[in-house]
């Protein structure tokens, strides 16, 4: 449940948001269209970069694949992940709008890379308990880059989002709704704008309680005038709209699991932290993300692996 001392509670955020996304970050990966031109890959998304049951598997979007394929420009697609090709094994779920690769053989990954255990996941998280936790997504916008007040540095490549998760109407308690009203100030989601297996992270604010790379706390939002432009009007990839936070398609995201250590800082390591969703879509209307629960994308695989 969520703490009544604030300064304990962002103080808790920010130390545990520093930690985290290193700890993360290792098993998310670009996902490129090899062109059949002969010119540089494309960048068109996120993935996962997991084991399940002890097999590799990159989790993404099915909508980065189908835009791949659909336009015409590309051979086949590639991750920063892999230095080099592989035949794989192609598993579509486009009810839920996601894609598993599976290599056909053993092959090697980078080795700044660590496949995430899949079954280190919330398979049975519910809409009753997820908006007490916090979130953190991980991922390459692909046209964002900036200094990640959580990853202790400059991220030349990825985007650390952390976050609530944006309640249902029907779920939220008048506890959870005085709580939303006082710490985050956003209204919930109506039910009919998200499917039974999806949830919503909040995404126009800033990404919780910053930090300089001196150590100083950040107490203007002048330092994140960049984050506009996932909003505005820019070129855009073949078959998207020309805003919106294009390329985290296919990020995974993870919760904290805060609510297991009760948000002290001490009883707290990254090793609470579970696999909770893959963003499949992005609400431009309310400026949020929408992911796919993982329990549901698990019941898929096991089904095939």
């Amino acid at each position: 449940m969520l703490m009544t001392d604030s300064s304990q509670y962002l103080d808790f955020l920010f130390e545990a948001g520093k930690k985290l996304p290193q700890f993360v970050s290792k098993s998310v990966t670009r996902v490129f269209g090899v062109r059949k031109d002969g010119e540089s890959a494309d960048y068109r998304g996120t993935a996962l970069v997991c084991t399940f049951k002890e097999r590799l598997a990159f989790v993404t979007a099915n909508h980065v694949l189908t835009e791949i394929e659909n336009s015409g420009n590309y051979k086949c697609i590639a991750f920063s992940a892999t230095n080099e090709g592989f035949q794989a094994r192609y598993e579509r779920f486009p009810d839920i709008d996601v894609a598993v690769i599976i290599p056909e053989t053993n092959i090697p990954i980078a080795s700044k890379y660590l496949p995430w255990q899949a079954e280190i996941s919330d398979f049975h998280m519910t809409d009753e308990t997820i908006p007490f936790d916090y979130m953190l997504l991980y991922g390459f916008p692909n046209r964002f880059s900036r200094y990640s007040a959580f990853a202790q540095g400059v991220v030349s490549e990825g985007y650390t989002h952390c976050t609530w998760v944006r309640p249902r109407i029907s779920q939220t308690s008048a506890l959870l709704r005085s709580l939303y009203a006082e710490v985050k100030g956003y209204e919930p989601i109506p039910d009919e704008e998200l499917k039974p297996f999806h949830f919503c992270l909040n995404f126009d604010e800033p990404t919780g309680p910053l930090k300089s790379q001196d150590g100083e706390l950040i107490t203007s939002n002048g330092i994140l005038e960049e984050h506009a432009g996932l909003y505005v009007d820019m070129q855009s990839l073949p078959g998207t709209q020309p805003f919106g936070a294009f390329g985290l398609s296919g990020s995974p995201v993870w919760r904290f699991g805060a609510v297991e250590a009760n948000w002290k800082l001490e009883s707290w390591t990254v090793n609470f932290a579970r696999l909770v969703g893959i963003v499949t879509h992005w609400n431009e209307v309310r400026h949020c993300l929408i992911a796919t629960r993982f329990g549901d994308i698990a019941s898929k695989l096991k089904e095939i692996i």
